[in-house]
């Protein structure tokens, strides 16, 4: 938290809904202390593999998508900010999730680049992936780029079309 109040930025860790029903007192209220730049969005439901990929039917995904929103509760029952923002699990998600949280309040998806659904959906656009954020199935879409795996040379590129730069990194 100090050093994203040095340097200017914002730190959010992905968190998993089904992990929340525990909230641990000590660090609720360090994350509450650091709140102006540390904060969670939501990674998934369970945490199963692929499992907002699997779903294929809208209003199945909207009953997870708000299943998921209920359980992350519990964070902001202790006061820490959770963004109503969805982080697919092992970068798997379909087109129906999307719709579905959209449905259910959400109101982003930060996803791996290059975008897994441009095969599934139908693209309209040759620029799709290249806006500061894209919608798909009425949800927007905001890039999130590998700190490691990215190509260097793709982040300025991004920083000079007005994308927002999200790295991630995972905690290992």
């Amino acid at each position: 938290a100090a050093h994203a109040e040095a340097h200017d930025y914002r730190v959010t860790a992905a968190t998993i809904p089904l992990d929340q029903w525990y909230i641990h007192r000590a660090t609720a209220r360090f994350l509450r202390e650091g709140e102006s730049r540390v904060s969670f969005a939501v990674h998934g439901n369970n945490h199963t593999r692929h499992e907002l990929a699997r779903v294929d039917d809208p209003d199945r995904a909207a009953v997870l998508a708000a299943q998921a929103l209920k359980r992350s509760g519990a964070v902001r029952r202790a006061g820490v900010e959770i963004g109503p923002v969805m982080v697919p699990p092992h970068g798997a998600c379909s087109v129906a999730m999307l719709e579905g949280c959209l449905r259910a309040g959400f109101d982003a998806i930060c996803a791996e680049w290059p975008y897994w659904w441009l095969a599934e959906a139908d693209v309209s656009s040759p620029l799709s992936g290249w806006h500061p954020l894209d919608r798909v199935a009425g949800l927007p879409v905001v890039p999130r780029l590998h700190v490691v795996a990215s190509d260097r040379d793709d982040m300025p590129f991004r920083a000079f079309l007005g994308q927002p730069l999200v790295l991630y990194a995972h905690h290992t």
